[in-house]
């Protein structure tokens, strides 16, 4: 069975290229994002996108992230 999810242009670090994630639940500020992306990620800013295509794929959320430990 296939997870539902939404593709998200996620900022993790300005040293870090974007990179194109699919979450699998609605993000939030202060959520840590669940998805097919690594796991201490939470959520600082985010703003919808209107699924404009990014490396191929219809991005509908932008994120910017920090790293927490573990």
């Amino acid at each position: 069975m296939a997870i539902p999810g939404w593709w998200a242009l996620v900022h993790v670090s300005d040293d870090e290229i974007p990179k194109v994630w699919t979450i699998w639940e609605p993000p939030g500020v202060g959520k840590e994002l669940v998805g097919d992306l690594p796991t201490g990620m939470v959520v600082q800013h985010m703003k919808p996108r209107g699924g404009e295509a990014i490396e191929g794929r219809p991005v509908t959320v932008e994120v910017w992230v920090r790293k927490t430990p573990g």
